[in-house]
């Protein structure tokens, strides 16, 4: 509120007597100040027109104060209040109402000013909402315009990565086919005409096939059928921005493992690898890994008196064959002990390795057991027999019969390997002659005959892999084979073998 609207309402009126307390009374009468107040209203009459006039008026009488300003409610209340201390024979009801609206102007010039204060600053906040928003705006369309650029560049630089990365992938598959190591699918167009077609389809597919294991119940493909399966594998692979690399099929196995094979050959060898197997791996679950193939061979003829479970024995085994650690998995007997006659001194041994070259390079030269050489060859694929009642064609979980039915000794109630029985009789043939099981069972033949003829695997002595030689029917050791000669091999008996060479060279 303005100060000297205070002064004016706090001024008192001057005595009737005309002297004053103050030391403002001693000057000249005639002169006139703003300290000593306005001059007297009775002086004459003045006629005021309009507001000019009355302007004119209050600040000839110096009751317009501060001089110069622009007139306000507060001005004007203030001016009211000093016009009602001049006058103190107005009536007191007059006087009231005067003074109500001195205070009613003043406050209303406080309302006027906030007012246009408030206007004030809605107007300034609305045009800078307006142009803070145009700044906005703006600023998003060159946002979108950089972020669109950027993709741009980023799928450019995508395809480019790919375009690289197969560029990189043929030129490493490049150096393999000069050196004369074609794809397995070009072998398998190099063999002769004879081989069996639907052979070398099949080695054709087993090659693009890998087993997985270790899959848990609470992996990611549970309870998805074969189909959802490969899908959602085959999806992993594209997020990984392996398009090229595709699944044609995964099939669930028996055993909880999942056989998964890739549509090319390409993706069978790039799938070999450890660390790329891993990622498919890695979609299913933890602890899921590759399952290498195992190849099972029959060492013919070993003594009775090794221990063929025992891991000290077949460490030795590797030893005396210059081996390295780990290249037979498993080796046991093929027939059960308990089986063995009692004057049996040799029997047949099946081992297991992961190493097709290996196993190949066995077949070929035989193997050291025991400080004997013994005959090696690959295990066929026998014609599926039910155990349950000894038919063929079907195994024991779909078996139709009502009970077990021996093997040895033909009678009902009990398996064969719970047979204490010495009686022999096939329940095939109904002959005494043999058991059920025996391998010189003419059923067994013809099944067995039958069997190679849906499997002509069996035909060949070698397990087929990527050289020619492999695929031969002829069981003789080829020249190439023989890539470990049989002076490397440790003998167990030195002195027997330089026996066997002093009596060649006698001859």
């Amino acid at each position: 509120m303005n100060t000297i609207s205070g002064t004016a309402r706090n001024r008192k009126a001057t005595p009737a007597n005309g002297t004053s307390g103050s030391k403002d009374a001693t000057k000249t009468p005639g002169q006139q100040t703003r300290a000593n107040g306005p001059a007297e209203l009775v002086e004459g009459i003045e006629v005021i027109k309009g507001s000019k006039d009355g302007r004119v008026f209050l600040k000839k009488r110096q009751l317009l104060v501060p001089e110069g300003h622009p007139l306000t409610m507060a001005m004007a209340g203030s001016c009211l209040h000093q016009v009602m201390e001049l006058l103190p024979n107005v009536p007191l009801l007059v006087m009231q109402g005067m003074r109500a609206l001195a205070y009613l102007m003043e406050d209303a010039d406080q309302e006027e000013a906030t007012q246009t204060y408030h206007n004030g600053f809605n107007s300034e906040l609305e045009f800078f909402m307006s142009e803070l928003t145009q700044l906005i705006k703006h600023t998003q369309t060159k946002v979108d315009a950089k972020l669109e650029e950027i993709s741009k560049v980023t799928e450019d630089l995508a395809k480019s990565v790919r375009t690289l990365e197969l560029q990189r992938r043929n030129t490493m598959l490049e150096p393999v086919q000069i050196l004369g190591q074609p794809s397995y699918s070009q072998i398998l167009s190099q063999l002769p005409t004879s081989t069996s077609p639907k052979m070398l389809a099949r080695h054709g597919i087993r090659w693009c096939q890998l087993m997985l294991k270790g899959i848990r119940s609470n992996s990611s493909i549970e309870g998805l059928g074969d189909h959802e399966i490969c899908d959602k594998l085959n999806r992993a692979l594209k997020e990984s921005e392996l398009a090229e690399i595709h699944l044609c099929s995964a099939t669930k196995q028996r055993n909880g493992g999942l056989l998964v094979e890739f549509d090319l050959d390409y993706g069978a060898a790039w799938g070999r690898k450890g660390e790329n197997i891993a990622k498919i791996c890695q979609t299913i679950g933890k602890g899921v890994e590759m399952q290498k193939r195992s190849y099972q061979l029959i060492a013919k003829f070993v003594p009775l008196s090794v221990e063929p479970g025992d891991p000290n024995f077949i460490g030795k085994v590797e030893e005396s064959n210059r081996m390295e650690a780990g290249v037979i998995t498993s080796m046991r007997w093929a027939k059960a002990v308990e089986r063995q006659k009692a004057n049996q001194k040799w029997a047949h041994i099946i081992l297991s390795t992961d190493n097709v070259n290996k196993a190949n390079q066995i077949i070929a030269l035989g193997i050291y057991i025991a400080n004997k050489k013994v005959t090696v060859e690959k295990c066929k694929v026998d014609p599926i027999r039910c155990m349950k009642c000894q038919g063929y064609n079907y195994y024991a979980k779909d078996c139709s019969a009502v009970g077990d039915i021996c093997g040895q000794c033909s009678e009902k109630g009990h398996q064969t390997k719970e047979c204490s029985s010495q009686k022999k009789y096939c329940i095939l043939c109904a002959s005494g002659d043999h058991t059920s099981y025996n391998r010189m069972c003419p059923t067994f033949q013809k099944k067995a005959a039958d069997k190679n003829l849906v499997t002509p695997e069996n035909t060949l002595p070698f397990i087929p892999m990527d050289e020619p030689w492999t695929w031969s029917t002829n069981p003789d050791v080829p020249p190439g084979a023989a890539r470990q000669d049989e002076a490397n091999i440790v003998t167990a008996n030195p002195h027997q073998q330089s026996q066997k060479n002093t009596s060649q060279t006698n001859t």
